[in-house]
């Protein structure tokens, strides 16, 4: 079976590459060259489906479907997707809603309302508030799994991304409102978007709707285990590329929200100095040269998804993909799609080498080998470090670009298996300096050493 997929994804491309533009809101065709790069980073990255939409203005621009949904079905623009955690920009919007209404707050205790059993014995709960939930302060994991719930540091202290923490948000909001997540939803966002083929939680409606996922050898996974989700704030999520590029179009028009109450979903919330990441209400920021771009991602076995919104110009993109190597074409999409590519991608790139810098320096060897088994890690790793540590160097221009021009082939080449991973560790292992637990990443590279990490990567 495996064998037959692996023939039939690659007879549609990008020879008979089937691209299905949807809803009314359309106005334009998927853009050729759009359609080329889609071609190219499927094949590259053995992506057997994938969806794209793009926002302009303020309203949908265009939409495409690409490849398959499964063995038998091409996607198209009734295929659901499992969105994993662009669940989290839905609620985050939702919960403004209902402060716009007078019907919660940001800043109350969720005690008056909610305590888990778990952590009522900590008095910390008593500090848990919505919006410390919303960006990522609670100070609880990202999932309990097995173990009880337990505050890993105190609230407002720093971020550490947690779905645990939207989930205690909305538990204290349904009992404050006496309505179900998906009766909310309803209410206040999928309802006013005609957004109909959206579900929170697994329905039965669903079955054979859903894009099957597939792993890193493009081998399909089984989905079984969605018949499990109830619906959440953190994930679980069902939709079409199409109603989620028109809440994506939504939002860049300020969602529906009072400007105040916009202004502080998308400004920056750490309740602590020097934070490492940056996260607003439900979205993380990226902020080059002044402006502020509102992104998040998911992940779930056989799926990776991205949305970006750009409320001061109207822009948006949404990308959607059954594939674990879904990720790997996040980047040339954006380059491909994106107005303002090069600022976004930097500013990415630059808020990623902040964030490793900024973690313990016992951690850096343990994380650089585990990001070695993985090309989107290496990926993501790779372009940090152009930012933080290249282009610093002071070495020529000419030179930069060709150090940077040589990082994707080397991630398809390790996808590709032409690199084995102990190859791949040993080049990351140079981006830093000491031995064993001394071991962290660099701070500093001189051009010298600029230029022979360029001359390690480049395979010709």
């Amino acid at each position: 079976m495996d064998k037959l997929w692996k023939n039939i994804r690659h007879s549609l491309v990008p020879a008979v590459f089937i691209v299905t533009s949807v809803v009314a809101e359309t106005t334009s065709p998927v853009p050729e060259s759009v359609q080329a790069s889609v071609a190219d980073t499927m094949a590259d990255f053995d992506v057997p489906g994938l969806a794209i939409g793009r926002v302009i203005a303020g309203e949908i621009a265009w939409l495409g479907t690409f490849g398959q949904a499964d063995e038998n079905r091409s996607l198209n623009d009734t295929t659901r997707f499992n969105v994993a955690s662009l669940t989290k920009p839905l609620f985050a919007t939702l919960v403004m809603h209902l402060v716009q209404d007078g019907r919660f707050t940001l800043d109350d205790p969720l005690a008056y309302y909610w305590i888990d059993p778990d952590v009522e014995e900590d008095p910390r709960h008593l500090q848990l508030t919505a919006r410390l939930a919303l960006s990522h302060q609670t100070g609880f994991p990202n999932w309990r799994g097995n173990r009880k719930l337990a505050f890993m540091f105190d609230p407002g202290a720093r971020h550490e991304y947690s779905g645990e923490g939207f989930e205690y948000a909305r538990r204290a909001i349904e009992r404050k409102t006496d309505q179900t997540l998906s009766e909310l939803m309803e209410q206040y966002i999928t309802g006013p978007l005609t957004m109909d083929d959206t579900e929170f939680g697994w329905q039965r409606s669903l079955e054979g709707q859903i894009a099957r996922g597939y792993d890193e050898q493009a081998s399909p996974i089984d989905m079984g285990y969605l018949q499990q989700r109830s619906a959440n704030a953190a994930a679980n999520t069902f939709t079409t590329l199409a109603d989620y590029t028109r809440f994506a179009a939504w939002v860049s028009r300020g969602a529906g929200l009072e400007p105040a109450l916009f202004s502080d979903m998308t400004a920056p919330q750490a309740q602590h100095e020097n934070p490492w990441e940056y996260f607003g209400l439900g979205w993380r920021l990226v902020q080059p040269e002044g402006r502020t771009i509102l992104e998040h991602d998911g992940r779930e076995n056989g799926v990776r998804t991205q949305v970006f919104v750009e409320p001061a110009t109207g822009d948006g993109l949404v990308i959607l993909t059954n594939s674990a190597n879904g990720e790997l074409v996040v980047r040339p999409l954006v380059e491909a799609a994106w107005r303002d590519s090069e600022a976004l991608l930097h500013q990415r790139d630059l808020d990623t080498w902040h964030y490793l810098q900024s973690l313990p320096a016992a951690m850096h060897r343990g994380m650089v080998q585990f990001i070695s088994t993985s090309p989107s890690f290496t990926q993501k790793l790779m372009h940090a470090a152009q930012v933080g540590l290249i282009e610093p160097s002071g070495m020529p221009e000419t030179e930069y670009d060709a150090i940077q021009a040589s990082i994707d082939p080397f991630v398809t080449a390790f996808h590709n298996k032409q690199l084995e991973q102990p190859a791949v560790l040993d080049l990351l292992l140079t981006l830093g300096e000491g031995e064993g637990e001394d071991f962290r990443l660099s701070k500093t590279f001189t051009a010298e050493q600029a230029w022979e990490w360029g001359r390690r990567i480049q395979l010709d």
